[in-house]
């Protein structure tokens, strides 16, 4: 401790231009004033301990390691270059990402994340049985042709051949929602057999085993059956069973190895020489990009409007294609009349005026008759038949 003054001896803390002299307190208790370095009173003040005290930093500055006390920021801006290190590698993560976070809210760890979890990968290939019912089988395919680029099956001789790229639907049971189970299977070249039994007849199958053709195809007979709807302990062929959405090949009763869908019926041959066959269609599939046009397939397409001959009334006309019966006739005279019925509906449009006009149309259906009656006498400006865009001639 130093000498006791009176305050009033000591210079004027506002007069100190160095650290040379500096007024302190250096007793708490007797409430005593000093003259006294301020670099030695900093010594004096500066601890070796790590928790709670005061210590030098690198720079030379001092700073107190005790933050219990720190007031909150309630307003103003801190410098972000006063901001603690998180311990988080600076930089830019693509989804996914995993984070750690504290009871602070603070971002404690990032890391560049895996597909899985709640996260499904770019090709949806990780999908989980709950995810995949929200898109497998939404329309419920099966037991079908998807493609055939090349054509389904051709003939010559005894020779049957199955085309190069068909690509067929293979019924295998039901997924654990309940949906259509399937194997999806594409011919990698042409298959061919030539027959060995002077007469074979019925429907022409694929048959795959273990993800390879087991047997290249097999002819016979094709049954339609439910569970325990049909005994088939003496039968051979091959059973579509739907219950199980299996299509399975007995002989004699015993069920054959391998997963058979059906590509073919009418299967005929004489003395070993194939006569006929009538392969299977591939299955039309409509994507959602196509309603813009199958919204306007019952709109009359008057590219393909065919002029007719009107005949005596009261007859009738049949087409093969759904559209339009289009007529405009002169009336002739006063309060002429021209009708039309088709389906069950029936319109008419009147002239009064002789030197008017009856001008109407009338949608049908494919080979519906339509029956026109009239008594306007003037001529005929047009009586047409207009298909639909989206009729189909079969």
């Amino acid at each position: 401790m130093t000498d006791k003054q009176k305050v009033r001896d000591l210079e004027s803390i506002t007069n100190s231009y160095n650290d040379q002299h500096l007024m302190v307190i250096t007793d708490l208790n007797s409430n005593q004033l000093s003259k006294q370095k301020i670099s030695d009173f900093i010594k004096d003040i500066i601890s070796d301990e790590q928790e709670n005290s005061v210590v030098t930093a690198s720079d030379g500055k001092i700073f107190c390691l005790d933050t219990s006390n720190a007031d909150n920021i309630s307003s103003g801006t801190l410098d972000e270059a006063r901001l603690p290190k998180s311990g988080v590698t600076e930089g830019e993560y693509q989804y996914p990402v995993d984070l750690k976070v504290n009871d602070k809210g603070q971002i404690i760890s990032v890391a560049a994340g895996q597909p899985g979890g709640n996260n499904a990968d770019a090709s949806l290939s990780n999908l989980n049985q709950e995810g995949e019912k929200h898109f497998l089988n939404k329309f419920q395919i099966t037991d079908c042709i998807l493609d055939a680029p090349n054509g389904t099956v051709e003939f010559e001789g005894s020779t049957i051949t199955i085309k190069q790229g068909l690509k067929v639907l293979i019924p295998d049971g039901f997924n654990a929602d309940g949906s259509l189970k399937n194997i999806e299977y594409t011919l990698e070249e042409d298959l061919s057999r030539t027959y060995t039994t002077t007469v074979k007849n019925g429907f022409l199958f694929l048959n795959l085993h273990d993800g390879i053709l087991y047997q290249t195809w097999q002819t016979g007979n094709y049954y339609l059956i439910g569970n325990n709807k049909t005994n088939i302990s003496n039968f051979t062929g091959v059973f579509r069973n739907l219950d199980t959405n299996l299509t399975d090949y007995y002989d004699k009763g015993v069920a054959q190895q391998g997963r058979y869908v059906c590509i073919a019926d009418n299967v005929n041959s004489n003395n070993g020489v194939a006569s006929s066959i009538t392969p299977y269609r591939p299955a039309e599939l409509i994507k959602r990009s196509d309603k813009v046009e199958i919204a306007s397939w019952s709109f009359p397409d008057s590219r393909k409007a065919v002029n007719l001959t009107l005949l005596a009334s009261g007859q009738s006309y049949t087409q093969p294609v759904d559209g339009y019966y289009a007529i405009s006739k002169t009336a002739g005279i006063q309060n002429a009349y021209v009708s039309m019925y088709s389906g069950g509906i029936g319109y008419a449009c009147p002239s009064p005026n002789a030197a008017g006009s009856c001008v109407l149309s009338i949608k049908t259906l494919k080979n519906a008759s339509c029956v026109i009656n009239y008594n306007a006498t003037g001529d005929v400006n047009y009586f047409r038949f207009i298909p639909a865009k989206g009729a189909v001639n079969e």
